[in-house]
Formats: C-alpha cells, sequence, structure tokens
C-alpha cells in the first residue's frame, strides 16, 4: 500500500505545492511510483504536471477536490503506487472535517514555513492541531537565507511551539521557481542551484516514512 505524505499548513504562500513537486520529482528519480493528489481550487500542482516534458520521469496526477477526497481514498490506494503525495489548500474552514480526516489518513504530515513572524505565528496552531490529531508531522523551513539571523530566530521560534522541525531547510533560490515554469524539478534542471536542498528533504521525508529507493 502507498505510503501518503501530505504538505498542508495554515497559511497560503508557504510554498506548499513547491514542496510537493520537487519531492514528487525526487521520488520519481529513485524508481518510486510516484501519485500527486492536487486539492488546492487553484490547482497549480496539477498545471505543473501537465507541463511536464515528455522524457521526464512518469508522476502520475489527479485534481480531487478537498471535500471530496475521502471518496477516493480506497481507490487510491489501490493504484500501483508507491508513494501519494497530496498538495492542500490552506487552513480548514472550507471543509475542515474532510481536511481532519485527511492529515489523520498521512503517515507524514510536512508543514512548509517561511522565517517570518507571520508564517510562525499561523504555522504554531496547525502544528498544535496536528498533534491533538496524533498525526507525525514536522515543519519545513522554506525560502530560506543560510546564515541569516532570521533564519536562527525562525527555528528557534518553530522549536518553541513544541512543533518538531526536519533537519533540512530549501533556500530561497531562483533556480527552484524558474524549474517551475518548465514542468520540471529543480533537480531536473542543468546544473539547477537547490537540488541538494530537496535531495536532502526527500531522503529525510524517505526515513520518516520507512521508505527505500527501487
Amino acid at each position: 500500500m502507498a505510503r501518503w505524505l501530505v504538505i498542508s499548513t495554515a497559511k497560503g504562500g508557504s510554498g506548499k505545492t513547491t514542496t510537493a513537486r520537487n519531492l514528487a520529482v525526487a521520488a520519481a528519480h529513485e524508481g518510486l511510483r510516484v501519485q500527486v493528489v492536487d486539492t488546492d481550487a487553484q490547482q497549480a500542482l496539477a498545471r505543473w504536471v501537465a507541463r511536464r516534458p515528455e522524457q521526464a520521469p512518469l508522476i502520475a496526477c489527479e485534481a480531487i477536490a478537498i471535500a471530496e477526497i475521502e471518496a477516493h481514498w480506497d481507490r487510491l490506494d489501490a493504484m500501483n503506487a508507491d508513494v501519494v503525495i497530496v498538495d492542500t489548500p490552506p487552513g480548514v474552514e472550507s471543509s475542515p472535517g474532510q481536511m481532519q480526516a485527511l492529515l489523520r489518513k498521512a503517515d507524514l504530515v510536512l508543514v512548509p514555513v517561511q522565517p517570518s513572524d507571520d508564517d510562525i505565528e499561523s504555522a504554531a496552531p496547525w502544528m498544535a492541531l496536528l498533534v491533538r490529531l496524533d498525526v507525525p508531522a514536522h515543519f519545513l523551513l522554506n525560502r530560506v537565507r543560510r546564515g541569516s539571523k532570521s533564519l536562527d530566530e525562525a527555528k528557534l521560534g518553530l522549536l518553541e511551539t513544541g512543533g518538531r522541525l526536519a533537519p533540512v531547510e530549501i533556500r530561497d533560490l531562483e533556480d527552484i521557481r524558474r524549474s517551475a515554469r518548465a514542468g520540471i524539478g529543480v533537480m531536473e534542471l542543468r546544473g539547477g542551484n537547490g537540488t541538494d536542498d530537496f535531495r536532502g528533504a526527500w531522503a529525510f521525508v524517505k526515513a520518516e516514512l520507512g521508505m527505500h529507493a527501487k
């Protein structure tokens, strides 16, 4: 049965879709069968998959409204996939019951957060919700400047919430944005700056999910 990775947070613009597509690419390049599910009404992840070059490793995609996700669980579990990566809309306001059910189903939830006071303030209660739901979850710092004071302050602020922090960060890099426009991941961009960031993030996720490359 596929392992479920859910990318979710309370605040838009935190890097959920960027995280989902680049982790999907990392998994696909290891020979894993990857199914992504876009539950965000904007469907940015689904549009990115549609732009992927024919020669790129296959990443299957479905766009499913969060309100309808439970009706598709058995079918998605029965698919020939090793990992299901779900990109979610921010917050729980539109479909709170369905969102919480999805979070409970997850084998791991990543909570992308930028190193800003606004992001940390919104991410803290989201992590508290995940703790109450007894869901394995980690913050993933995103769009950071390594060595900056803001990064150190963000790490401290997130740890003070009581949540767990992934041991890798994703830098704020132009190549990550460029690759998205081409329908690829940064590791598929020749000489892409940011490749090691997502390789590290995927290695962490894979270990948390108990998965192995093929």
